[in-house]
């Protein structure tokens, strides 16, 4: 690692290294290695630590951004399980284990009291949910093919398929294993549910149509925000109503287009720019999208700042993607909701890759890249990085 970090204090932030060890860099500039055991064995006041390194994956903040919920992933002594580790790197808590389960994605709820896990088991996913106040205790919510999930307050909202074809959009409460509520219609052609003004935001599959809409927990009926053609991402924006929407007409593969923002109270479309992308995130800020999109000439993914209001477009960098950050932009509508590539103040972005103009852009790398154009810093070498939601004291 680098003597000198190069990052802004007041950004703290987290990454992975390229052997998976964990790495913190909190608020102050301090940097932290967790360290944290691969097996510990408990036996009344003592325990018996193995040395082996452990490996880690999907470093995901709290809301508050003081703790950092991460899965330790599964080795030939040790099954996957799921820690918590405070910013300053003193305190960790390993919430439980989860079998020979495959961990995927974890999602903190809005009050940090729970993280609900997305984990891979045979040939379904499932959805499961650990309480930090309570060690060890897992709830069960849902399995099935496709899974994509968001918080709804303290529930989470679940869209849910099965081999055969069938989708449903779920609302489970973790506080009572066996309490769903099901919202009205079939969902259609996107990925990840949204919670938008205390409605269900999701695509509608109806005589067959397919349209944007909304829905609250005790609608026997959507409402229909707008008509669309094709595959849907959509994404909150960071201020009130509106949310960032795209669609890819020939579907899943094939480059989203038609980026505009869409009114969740009045269905109002304002559009932003009609460019192929392959994934987009708000600036915390809410004044701008960054944008990814592939340079079929170069196989590269070029990121972007385009701005709400003016539809201009910074081009900032142009990489080539780890495999973790490739599956992020892949799911890039369920990921962005819960890691932060964007610091709290907009102005800079976290990515990891081999930089096009590098000297070997081979190697992966984390660079923090100004949105205003201005530069890119090397961090260090590393999979994948992510944002603490704001800035905090260390």
């Amino acid at each position: 690692m680098s003597d000198q970090p190069a990052f802004t204090p007041g950004n703290a932030f987290a990454w992975i290294s390229p052997k998976r060890g964990l790495f913190l860099a909190s608020a102050d500039g301090q940097v932290y290695d967790p360290a944290l055991p691969v097996d510990t064995m408990r036996w009344g006041s003592f325990s018996v630590t193995a040395t082996q390194t452990a490996s880690f994956s999907w470093p995901t903040w709290s809301p508050d951004g003081r703790w950092l919920a991460v899965f330790r992933l599964p080795s030939e002594h040790s099954r996957a399980r799921l820690f918590t580790i405070e910013q300053g790197g003193v305190r960790s808590t390993e919430l439980g284990e989860l079998g020979d389960r495959i961990p995927i994605y974890l999602y903190w709820s809005p009050s940090g009291r729970r993280i609900a896990t997305l984990c891979q088991a045979g040939n379904d996913l499932e959805l499961s949910c650990f309480d930090t106040e309570s060690l060890g205790r897992q709830i069960a919510l849902a399995s099935g093919t496709p899974l994509f999930f968001t918080w709804a307050d303290r529930e989470v909202l679940a869209f849910v398929g099965t081999n055969q074809g069938q989708t449903r959009l779920e609302l489970f409460d973790p506080r009572a294993a066996g309490h769903s509520t099901v919202f009205p219609g079939q969902p259609g052609n996107f990925c990840a549910p949204l919670w938008m003004d205390d409605r269900a935001v999701y695509v509608l599959h109806e005589g067959g149509e397919t349209w944007l809409s909304t829905a609250g927990s005790s609608d026997s009926e959507p409402h229909k925000l707008e008509r669309v053609h094709g595959l849907v991402a959509m994404l909150p924006s960071p201020k009130g109503e509106w949310l960032a929407r795209a669609v890819a007409p020939d579907g899943d593969g094939t480059p989203y287009r038609d980026l505009s923002l869409v009114s969740v109270r009045t269905g109002e479309v304002r559009p932003i720019a009609d460019t192929s992308c392959l994934a987009f995130v708000w600036s915390p800020s809410g004044d701008a999208l960054i944008t990814a999109r592939v340079d079929t000439d170069r196989n590269l993914i070029v990121w972007s700042r385009l701005d709400i209001d003016s539809g201009e477009e910074l081009e900032l960098a142009a990489l080539y993607p780890t495999r973790d950050l490739g599956f992020y932009l892949r799911f890039f509508e369920q990921y962005a909701q819960s890691h932060q590539l964007v610091s709290s103040d907009g102005k800079h972005l976290l990515l990891a890759g081999g930089l096009d103009d590098a000297p070997d852009p081979d190697r992966p790398r984390i660079w923090q890249i100004a949105t205003d154009g201005s530069g890119i810093d090397e961090i260090d070498e590393g999979l994948f990085a992510v944002y603490a939601p704001r800035p905090t004291d260390g």
